[in-house]
């Protein structure tokens, strides 16, 4: 009975120190867990990004270079492995080169290597399980890596004992939370089973089949946003050659048929006669004919060149004395008061009938003015 009751105060004594390994080894097993899912889909857009600025590639090579990449990390997990095993990374210096340049080491630096037989890669008909394995193998190398440079830095308090400890495989991020002597004296708590560690390696195989078909639909897509600006670039050219050849074309006519000039009295005939732009369309120049009046060039119905009038200026004030001189002061007084009660706006001219009567209208939306210039 006395031994019964030695034993349970033993188990008693013992339980909360065994709580408290297997809540830091549930946390280290959960920041591993979460190191390897962060890296799958890290690499996911490094992939994309690098198909982005190399110029972008199918959807095909993309997945066959995935799959020939993944397919030759079997090579690369056993390394690491065996270099986990030994005793190979005890310095400062491994620890911070391993941080700088082993983030993609296993889907990038495995080229060099492309056999893998049956009794060293059971996991050649799944590439992306080779490729989760070399992914945990290289985490818990770092991992490692980074309690034996603790080690370093912080030694521990009863130097004599040390040797007989293992360091055993760590998380980087759960050193954060953890006590460094706590650490080192429960190996325990970095430590997995055969079914954990499984379980790890299907969760990230499964993260790796999501990034990939992620990584195939976002190429899908870049391709397909490419395609349509191709071809809206492609329009737009097929538009302009048809412009300017339509350009072309008009020129071409407008040289074999001439404007006629009978009917009026061209302004360019006598010196006198003003020279001005039509407020309207502001491309051809007004004309003063005996019988229209005042006109633009544009409003003249020309049979081979222009069914129809692209201007509507025509002011018939011939009959009241007015003259093609005294629309230009009025137009010139107009600018003038304008410009000096408002600096931003724009006169904007139409022809408008009132009573009966056509009138050349102007009007500015800045200042609101709406005022009859003849």
């Amino acid at each position: 009975m006395s031994h019964i009751n030695v034993h349970q105060q033993q188990h008693q004594r013992a339980s909360p120190k065994a709580k408290s390994t297997q809540i830091n080894s549930q946390r280290w097993k959960e920041d591993l867990r979460q190191e390897c899912l962060e890296r799958a889909k890290m690499a996911r857009r490094d992939r994309f990004m690098g198909r982005r600025s190399s110029g972008g590639s199918t959807c095909h090579d993309a997945a066959n270079d995935n799959s020939h990449s993944m397919t030759e990390d079997c090579d690369q997990y056993q390394g690491m492995k065996r270099l986990r095993e030994g005793d190979h990374w005890n310095t400062s210096d491994d620890y911070h080169e391993m941080g700088e340049h082993g983030e993609h080491m296993w889907l990038s630096d495995c080229r060099g290597s492309s056999v893998c037989n049956d009794s060293t890669c059971a996991a050649k008909e799944n590439p992306l399980h080779s490729a989760a394995k070399a992914l945990i193998e290289q985490e818990l190398q770092k991992s490692m890596m980074g309690l034996r440079h603790c080690q370093q830095i912080l030694p521990l308090h009863d130097e004599g004992n040390a040797s007989k400890r293992k360091t055993g495989i760590g998380c980087r991020n759960a050193t954060a939370g953890l006590n460094v002597n706590d650490l080192f004296h429960d190996d325990d708590e970095c430590k997995m089973s055969r079914e954990e560690y499984a379980e790890l390696v299907n969760a990230v195989t499964e993260e790796l089949e999501r990034e990939n078909e992620m990584l195939e639909e976002e190429l899908w897509e870049m391709e397909r946003l490419e395609a349509l600006e191709r071809e809206r670039l492609l329009d737009d050219i097929d538009d302009y050659e048809s412009w300017e050849e339509d350009q072309k074309h008009q020129f071409n006519r407008s040289s074999q048929h001439p404007e006629p000039t009978q009917g009026y009295t061209s302004q360019f005939t006598h010196p006198s006669t003003p020279h001005v732009i039509c407020p309207i369309c502001n491309f051809k120049s007004l004309i003063e004919t005996p019988h229209n009046g005042i006109q633009c060039l544009n409003s003249v119905k020309y049979t081979e060149l222009s069914p129809s009038p692209h201007c509507n200026f025509q002011l018939d004030i011939a009959h009241e004395g007015l003259s093609l001189q005294h629309l230009q002061s009025q137009l010139a007084a107009l600018y003038e008061e304008h410009s000096r009660e408002c600096s931003r706006g724009i006169l904007h001219f139409r022809m408008e009938e009132r009573g009966g009567m056509v009138m050349l209208m102007a009007a500015c939306q800045e200042c609101c003015l709406d005022v009859i210039v003849l």
